[in-house]
């Protein structure tokens, strides 16, 4: 099924709803929004969320960065672009720009809000969904400090936030 998020209306609810890089496209009452969704129609109680969520300790590294990415077909590059990024930190936002060498001119730019793992927990308050865990790469780390995990979320541009869902 394809569908608008914001719109989409599902019959039953689900132990499991997975959003794979997408969430922060929009405003953060457009996650709000989404994220009541999830608690009130689509995940059964006990149920998880698995979310990506755009990591603001890399985005913010890559500020001003350029890269040119030459045609390689063989890995799915048919084209060959550019693209620029530019982060703000004071909306924690991204803005990723890409466009074909040979036309300059048709750039197309995502804009993307970054959350921290303390934002997200701000975001979720009150909806009936708990933030449980992160995963970042291949590790999997509950919330609780410990020792060098933290390094981990400067590895990756988004990390995998289990969210679930406690009834209210």
């Amino acid at each position: 099924m394809k569908d608008d998020f914001y719109a989409v209306r599902l019959e039953g609810q689900f132990d499991a709803v997975c959003y794979w890089n997408g969430f922060g496209v929009g405003s953060d009452a457009d996650q709000r929004r989404l994220l009541d969704k999830l608690a009130t129609h689509w995940l059964r109680p006990g149920g998880v969320a698995l979310i990506d969520v755009f990591n603001p300790f890399v985005w913010a590294r890559w500020d001003g960065d350029a890269e040119h990415k030459l045609a390689d077909p063989e890995h799915g590059y048919e084209h060959e672009l550019f693209e620029h990024t530019v982060f703000d930190p004071l909306t924690c936002t991204a803005i990723d720009t890409w466009w074909e060498a040979g036309n300059p001119d048709d750039k197309i730019s995502q804009i993307l809000r970054c959350y921290t793992p303390a934002d997200l927990e701000l975001l979720i308050a009150g909806t009936g969904l708990q933030l449980t865990a992160i995963t970042v790469g291949d590790r999997t780390v509950p919330l609780t400090r410990q020792p060098g995990w933290s390094q981990l979320l400067r590895e990756r541009h988004e990390y995998l936030a289990v969210l679930h869902h406690v009834p209210r």
